[in-house]
């Protein structure tokens, strides 16, 4: 499994190639983390600074490796859809042909 219990993020990386390996993930839902995590879908996002919310994540995925399997399948599928070189690309050119509008 893979867990990043940052307090502040931009954009992380880490958890695309997390999910690209089909590894689990555990996240502090944070901008950019919850663009990237469905919690409880594709992994687990805690409150940030909460250690017992971290720690019983943690356990959950070792006490249910069915289920961290499931996210982590979950993960590299979402992160294949909406997050592949293809489209980042193709955003990024229609941001600049286009405007920002979000």
């Amino acid at each position: 499994m893979v867990v990043l219990p940052s307090l502040w993020e931009g954009f992380p990386n880490v958890l695309l190639e997390a999910m690209a390996y089909q590894k689990p993930v555990i996240a502090t839902r944070v901008p950019g983390m919850d663009e990237i995590v469905i919690d409880r879908e594709t992994g687990i996002l805690v409150p940030p600074a909460d250690e017992q919310a971290l720690a019983n994540a943690i356990l959950f995925f070792i006490n249910n490796p069915e289920k961290a399997r499931d996210m982590a399948v979950a993960g590299r599928k979402r992160a294949e859809k909406m997050f592949s070189i293809d489209k980042t690309v193709k955003e990024t050119v229609r941001l600049y042909k286009d405007g920002y509008k979000g």
